[in-house]
């Protein structure tokens, strides 16, 4: 991995959480942990596909 796929996986997981928070605000009846993992479940799959099929 090089250093700059490094520095992207950290912007991605600044980027999930800050997704997180922003649905948490939008929507505080969700629950916030299990929506919040769905989240960045869905969006890790989609970042490794996406990697994988390059």
């Amino acid at each position: 991995m090089t250093f700059t796929e490094s520095k992207a996986i950290k912007c991605d997981r600044f980027l999930y959480l800050s997704i997180c928070v922003y649905l948490a605000k939008i929507d505080r009846a969700l629950d916030f942990r299990s929506s919040c993992i769905e989240h960045i479940v869905y969006l890790s799959n989609n970042y490794l596909m996406s990697f994988f099929s390059k």
